[in-house]
């Protein structure tokens, strides 16, 4: 068995120009992902965007 018989092909992923609020809305449709990888013009990945750093900006703003 190997590792390209079990991965999704088509995965989710968010490119790196999404808005905050495309972000938002892909983890509320989509609750059972996280990380999502974020993929450039390429397709290829560069980096991953989890829940916490969602939900970040959020708590800086409330703890002025």
């Amino acid at each position: 068995l190997r590792v390209k018989d079990l991965m999704n092909k088509e995965p989710l992923t968010l490119t790196e120009d999404a808005s905050y609020e495309e972000e938002v809305k892909t983890f509320q449709e989509h609750h059972r992902v996280n990380p999502i990888p974020i993929i450039n013009a390429k397709r290829q990945v560069v980096g991953v965007l989890s829940r916490f750093d969602i939900l970040k900006p959020l708590s800086q703003t409330f703890s002025k």
